[in-house]
């Protein structure tokens, strides 16, 4: 199952190899689908941005699972979200290949897929103690309102309004209730880099992301 073979790779090489780990492979996937590396937010068209988030959003991810105790059981639903983002990157290679609203379309929603199964991911995972509440409410933050911002700006370049917009304010962190309350911002790969690492304790620096 999946759970176990993610299970059995955190025993094996640790976090800090799981998460590099996952790094890699969504490096991998990068570089196999763009001739060449973009950074975003520096004046580029917001489809390089998401390219080059994703990668990062993808590390992003595998740092939150290694994060919470006892997350094997949810790996489905980690699986699904990791999915939809290597998605995205595929259309959004496919409309700079060859330009479409259909695909802008098709890559808002899949952005609102995200949204909406990070929300489902949230709200399962049994995370009682406040400190670790309050980390994880903080990498959510982060990683949703740079997913807000995306939205938005796929709004203007003539996509309709996302269907689970990232700066809704129901999302709840499991049986801790923490409400999360997210506003768009529009960050460069470095500035989610450093946003997501200072939001983790001195404790948690070999989940941090780079």
């Amino acid at each position: 199952m999946i759970s176990d073979t993610i299970n059995s790779q955190e025993k094996q090489i640790g976090r800090r190899g799981f998460i590099a780990r996952l790094g890699k492979a969504a490096g991998a996937i990068y570089l196999l689908s763009v001739a060449s590396v973009t950074m975003f937010a520096t004046g580029c068209t917001v489809w390089d941005d998401i390219k080059s988030w994703i990668p990062i959003a993808l590390e992003a991810i595998g740092s939150v699972v290694a994060l919470i105790p006892g997350l094997s059981f949810l790996s489905p639903i980690v699986t699904v979200i990791t999915a939809g983002l290597d998605q995205i990157l595929s259309d959004v290679n496919q409309y700079q290949n060859s330009a479409g609203a259909t695909l802008v379309s098709k890559i808002q929603a899949g952005l609102s897929d995200v949204v909406a199964n990070f929300q489902a991911f949230l709200q399962s995972i049994n995370v009682t103690d406040p400190t670790l509440v309050t980390i994880v409410t903080g990498l959510s933050q982060i990683f949703l309102s740079t997913i807000a911002a995306f939205q938005q700006e796929l709004t203007a370049a003539g996509a309709p309004p996302p269907a689970a917009p990232a700066t809704r304010t129901a999302m709840r962190i499991g049986r801790a209730g923490q409400q999360i309350q997210v506003v768009a911002h529009k960050r460069s790969k470095r500035q989610f880099i450093s946003d997501w690492n200072s939001a983790l304790t001195s404790a948690h620096k070999d989940l941090q992301i780079h």
